[in-house]
């Protein structure tokens, strides 16, 4: 009687193991670069939305260097609802663009001809947020400088906040 013998079990089970393996590296590193594109470009819309901040920041000053007794909500423009002044961007990537100016506060009296304004931004890109506080120290406009050659404002310190 000739018996005969499975042949190939062990090298069967042993690719099957092997291509499994093989298969699931392969998923995860895709999915870990398909992953990676999303937070890049999330890192993009923080950048835009800081730029925007930037920006509502330029225009608040823009503002109280026009009305040196500038506040927010005595503006034309106040939006109640989102309590402050939108001011539009245009558009960006076919989408309608804006921010926030959200309080320009001021030191309660001159100091030595000079108001220091506190200004508070937001700007915002898909989902992304950037809140900026910037202080400033603005000179009376209406006063005869101090100092020859001084600036009517400096730039005390910006930073972000959550």
């Amino acid at each position: 009687m000739i018996s005969t013998q499975p042949r190939g079990f062990i090298a069967l089970i042993s690719s099957i193991v092997i291509s499994t393996i093989l298969l699931s590296l392969a998923a995860s590193l895709g999915q870990g670069t398909f992953f990676s594109r999303f937070d890049a470009l999330n890192g993009e819309y923080k950048t835009i939305s800081r730029g925007f901040a930037e920006a509502c920041t330029n225009v608040a000053l823009l503002r109280i260097a026009d009305q040196y007794s500038y506040a927010v909500q005595d503006d034309s423009d106040y939006d109640t609802e989102r309590s402050g002044v939108v001011v539009p961007l245009g558009a960006t990537y076919g989408t309608g663009s804006d921010c926030l100016i959200a309080a320009p506060t001021t030191t309660p009296a001159e100091v030595n001809q000079t108001r220091t304004y506190t200004i508070s931004t937001q700007g915002m890109f898909k989902g992304a947020y950037t809140n900026l506080v910037t202080r400033m120290r603005v000179a009376n406009p209406n006063a005869t400088p101090t100092l020859p050659g001084s600036d009517p404002v400096t730039l005390l310190s910006t930073e972000e906040i959550p």
